[in-house]
């Protein structure tokens, strides 16, 4: 018998995928911030509409909301990737991090949903994390792997 279970290994391969895609999200996010402050530079206001010019000025004002998502997903990246260290490492800590940062997950799917943002991606995430959530709290191997017993 192994001395780490399936369901954890899995469970910090997830980790570090989620970590690596909410880095390629910060990045993004930084990127965006950047394009979205020359957004007036570059378009000719004089041939826009009122429309697209008070579409362009609402891009413009939102682009300063975008460092703070870039920050946000690079915290969780941050998180995960330890989390991951912690769940191949078999470290007891690990355990509690699991729970806490996949069940937070859950709770803010669930509240994302409520205002507005379902969708079939995030219905398959959240659930991943409600069952990784359900296993790392029922899972007997799970919880002696991570000295929870």
């Amino acid at each position: 018998m192994s001395s780490r279970s399936t369901i954890v290994t899995a469970t910090a391969v997830y980790s570090l995928i989620s970590a690596l895609l909410n880095f390629c999200g910060a990045i993004s996010f930084m990127g965006l911030r950047a394009i979205g402050g020359l957004l007036p530079q570059l378009a000719d206001t004089a041939d826009l509409t009122a429309q697209e010019q008070q579409a362009l000025a609402q891009a413009s004002a939102l682009s300063g909301l975008l460092p703070i998502f870039g920050a946000l997903f690079g915290v969780i990246a941050i998180l995960l990737l330890v989390d991951a260290v912690g769940l191949f490492q078999a470290k007891p800590w690990s355990w509690m991090l699991t729970v806490g940062l996949y069940g937070a997950s859950v709770v803010l799917a669930v509240l994302s949903w409520a205002g507005g943002g379902f969708s079939l991606l995030s219905v398959g995430t959240t659930l991943i994390a409600a069952l990784i959530v359900y296993l790392f709290l029922t899972n007997a191997d799970v919880k002696q792997t991570l000295g929870r017993m």
